[in-house]
């Protein structure tokens, strides 16, 4: 069997109040010591995650914004762009029409001028005629 002498006794003694002791004197405050620095870092750790979080919220919303801005923009140019369109054809269209109503008035003053010179080619024709017969008939 084993035989345990009184001076066992007095070891588990010193152990028990060594245990205790450097409980009081070395653990615990090293235990609070290392909660309050968990402590103190997890706080600046949350708070950063939630300005993260709100920092990442505000560009989600302004990379919508930023999105509907250009989708109104293209809708804007799309439209001003078909109006300058139409705008362009309709000057176009009217361009092409007063040249139209000048070229028929040109062919229509040089018609004029042809029947007019026609005209008087006939009767200096005529007149040439009356002269040559004239001087074939006196002659």
């Amino acid at each position: 069997m084993i035989d345990i002498d009184s001076s066992v006794l007095i070891i588990i003694f010193i152990i028990v109040a060594l245990v205790f002791i450097l409980e009081r004197l070395f653990f615990n405050p090293v235990i609070a010591a290392i909660d309050e620095r968990n402590r103190r870092v997890e706080g600046p750790k949350l708070e950063a995650a939630r300005i993260l979080s709100d920092h990442d919220k505000q560009l989600a919303g302004l990379q919508s914004a930023i999105a509907q801005a250009r989708r109104e923009g293209n809708s804007f140019k799309a439209r001003v762009r078909g109006e300058a369109q139409k705008e362009g054809d309709g000057v176009v269209e009217k361009s092409q029409r007063e040249v139209r109503e000048l070229l028929d008035r040109q062919a229509a003053d040089l018609e004029h001028q042809k029947a007019r010179a026609r005209a008087e080619l006939a009767t200096g024709i005529q007149a040439i005629a009356q002269r040559i017969s004239g001087y074939f008939v006196r002659g």
